[in-house]
């Protein structure tokens, strides 16, 4: 019952990855019993996508106010670093779901460069780069002493629109990786504070 329109299929892509059901025809997400609120950001014309920060910022609270668990943010906006995003991060990190804090997941970036990609680099936000099937860090995936984890990010089989699949690859479906990973653990504790799912993930995970 979902009015949204996914104009560039990067959403479709995403949601996939993090709540696809299992249909026996194309892939199974990672929590497949998870429930997606997509909120549209951008809107794309042809090859062109286009957004401006009050739409980033307003998606933000949107999905506070549908009083989400997680956040997964597939997007960067490295070349203006504004103190809004800080702000509202710290609030949606601190007081979200009661005072438990809500878990946002971003992608690390996509420029091989030694610094994740703003605002990945955000302090209570979850930092994900991208690895290969080979468990290697993909060449294009930022990195560096803000970054989290990585999570499978290369050529990963996902939704498409129009009833698709494809194999799209890029630390925009790293993240919903974590961010399906968290919505399972929430769904066996949801009393998980966000620091606390932070420590846990960062801690369990295989260092490379």
């Amino acid at each position: 019952n979902c009015s949204v329109v996914d104009l560039n299929t990067h959403g479709t892509l995403c949601a996939g990855i993090i709540a696809a059901e299992d249909n026996e025809i194309g892939m199974t997400g990672v929590s497949p019993s998870a429930k997606i609120i997509p909120i549209r950001a951008v809107y794309s014309i042809g090859a062109n996508t286009y957004y401006n920060h009050s739409w980033l910022i307003r998606a933000l609270k949107k999905a506070i106010s549908e009083n989400v668990d997680i956040i997964s943010c597939s997007w960067s906006i490295n070349i203006e670093r504004l103190p809004i995003y800080n702000t509202v991060l710290d609030s949606i990190t601190t007081y979200g779901r009661n005072g438990k804090g809500i878990v946002v997941s971003f992608a690390s970036g996509n420029k091989n460069e030694s610094a994740v990609a703003f605002p990945s680099d955000h302090p209570n936000v979850l930092s994900i780069g991208a690895m290969t099937r080979n468990g290697q860090r993909a060449y294009y995936s930022n990195y560096g002493s803000s970054l989290d984890v990585v999570a499978p990010g290369d050529t990963i089989y996902t939704t498409y629109i129009n009833n698709e699949y494809r194999m799209p690859s890029g630390t925009s479906f790293a993240c919903p990786h974590v961010a399906g990973v968290v919505a399972l653990m929430l769904s066996a504790n949801p009393n998980l504070t966000r620091e606390e799912v932070h420590e846990l993930i960062c801690r369990t995970a295989y260092k490379l």
